[in-house]
């Protein structure tokens, strides 16, 4: 059972596994950022052989929310972001690029579903890159929407990376230290 302090580190590791899980199911590279979450980077994507630019690989670095306060507006996924992480998202370019997924996701009781078909993440999630966007005269938080056409599925994370991808940076998967 979640206690309510554990609820959002909760629904971040959900989020970022969906975004992994979807990432895993069509053969693009995931893991962690080489860097901490200072860089406001939770997921890394690498996309290989893209065709863009005679790159190897394009990558891109993923901010991941999750949360019951998301909310859909017409074609969006509506997010009030804090504004140390939008700051942040939207400074100018970075290699590897930074992006923001949000997943709109429901109480804990509903978030999955096992149906005959297998198991069913019940939720939805976008993306979006917030560069250049402009600095928010807000102190606590800066309300983001979210294409809907951007969704976090195989073609929303194609061309994720085929937009944003850049030549830069590996994931890096587990390390067991105990292995030589």
């Amino acid at each position: 059972m979640i206690t309510p302090g554990e609820d959002s580190i909760v629904k971040g590791d959900f989020g970022e596994t969906w975004l992994e899980v979807v990432a895993s199911a069509i053969g693009m590279e995931h893991g962690r950022p080489t860097t901490t979450d200072r860089d406001k980077a939770d997921v890394e994507l690498k996309l290989l052989n893209p065709g863009i630019n005679d790159w190897d690989n394009a990558c891109v670095q993923v901010q991941v929310k999750a949360s019951e306060r998301v909310t859909v507006d017409n074609d969006s996924l509506v997010f009030d972001l804090d504004i140390k992480t939008y700051d942040r998202l939207r400074r100018g370019r970075s290699v590897p690029r930074r992006l923001l997924a949000v997943f709109k996701v429901s109480d804990p009781t509903d978030r999955i579903r096992l149906t005959d078909e297998g198991t069913l993440l019940v939720g939805r999630g976008a993306w979006i890159s917030l560069e250049g966007y402009p600095a928010s005269n807000n102190t606590d938080t800066q309300r983001i929407k979210l294409p809907l056409v951007n969704g976090v599925d195989a073609e929303g994370l194609v061309t994720m990376l085929k937009s944003y991808g850049t030549p830069e940076s590996t994931p890096t998967g587990p390390v067991n230290l105990w292995e030589g």
